[in-house]
């Protein structure tokens, strides 16, 4: 195993236990709840709210990991007289914006969120489990679940996307600069 991508492996296992771990969950408390309903139709709602707290965790995750590069005010002469051109920083700048707006939102409005998820978790379950169903304990536990559904898969995307970002893309810029400076220094 080549020690270069160490920390990308170990990241992708991480994650994926966490997804397993997550799957499970889902497929257990389907199973137990589905006297009656289809237990497939149950996973799949739930996997799919997974899924969905996974890809905005993911999103938010790799929004706050993007790693910065060092920039010159002005562009600096090279060795033959041509400029060189600095790197665009556009995505950097969105992400610093985008953080820094979204930090601001979750600080002014943060008694809300958890009513406004909570609220979500029992809608979900009233879609997942109808109200004149028999089992009157799983429509009770239902939206606790979802709930606990929602956060640990957003916080396993969110951090799944933070390493990501911090490992993969890093070693990636890093690779691309090293490449670009070298082929700068052939010409």
């Amino acid at each position: 195993m080549n020690n270069q991508y160490k920390d990308e492996i170990k990241l992708f296992i991480w994650v994926s236990i966490g997804m397993s771990v997550v799957a499970v969950f889902c497929l257990i408390y389907s199973i137990d709840i589905s006297d009656g309903l289809p237990k497939w139709g149950i996973f799949s709602t739930l996997a799919v709210i997974s899924l969905g707290g996974t890809s905005i965790g993911g999103f938010l995750g790799f929004l706050f990991g993007i790693p910065k590069t060092s920039q010159v005010s002005d562009a600096v002469p090279g060795n033959d007289g041509n400029p060189k051109f600095l790197h665009n920083t556009n995505l950097e700048q969105i992400s610093d914006w985008l953080t820094k707006i979204i930090i601001g939102i979750t600080l002014t409005e943060i008694d809300k969120i958890g009513d406004r998820l909570w609220i979500f978790s029992e809608m979900a379950s009233k879609l997942i489990v109808p109200e004149n169903s028999p089992l009157k304990y799983s429509i009770e536990s239902l939206p606790v679940f979802v709930f606990f559904l929602i956060i640990c898969s957003g916080m396993t995307g969110f951090f799944g996307g933070y390493f990501t970002s911090k490992f993969v893309l890093h070693r990636a810029l890093q690779a691309l600069q090293v490449n670009g400076d070298e082929n700068n220094q052939q010409e």
